[in-house]
């Protein structure tokens, strides 16, 4: 049984910020360390433009940030990373909803998927490429691959 009211059990989890899922960014630091590719850095925030963008609503209300942070950022070649774990962002092929509190998971994750589209749609209208790989794929995602395919996006 939980000690805490409801009310009060919201506002504490409210003020529990992720970052960093440390197995899958740590392998990506490992295959860029690897590769030999440099330039990157972890979690910069880029600002969007406010001339021109309009910002982004949920379907819920829930307004998005002016800003974003990359998992990672090539900030000359204007390219981000965006490593997606398969349960936050609604993967169709492996992302499982939680039968407890289903609505609520399913919203969670909505937003989250609406909030992306507007990330990669604000970071291209202001010209940063964008790259998004799932969990799964990167643990099938040989080394050679993914190098391969951010050097590729590097040179442009």
């Amino acid at each position: 049984m939980d000690r805490l009211f409801a009310e009060a059990r919201s506002v504490l989890m409210a003020q529990i910020r992720g970052r960093d899922n440390k197995r899958t960014e740590t392998k990506i630091v490992g295959l860029l360390k690897k590769s030999h590719i440099t330039g990157w850095r972890r979690h910069v925030a880029i600002k969007f433009r406010k001339e021109g963008l309009r910002f982004g609503v949920a379907s819920d209300g829930t307004v998005f940030k002016k800003s974003v942070r990359p998992d990672f950022a090539f900030p000359k070649q204007m390219v981000a990373l965006f490593v997606d774990g398969c349960f936050w962002h609604g993967c169709p092929k492996c992302g499982r909803l939680p039968k407890s509190q289903a609505n609520f998971w399913s919203a969670k994750i909505l937003r989250n998927k609406e909030r992306d589209r507007f990330q990669v749609h604000a970071l291209r209208q202001i010209g940063w490429r964008v790259v998004r790989i799932r969990e799964h794929e990167l643990h099938c995602m040989d080394s050679e691959r993914f190098a391969r395919k951010i050097k590729f996006l590097l040179r442009k």
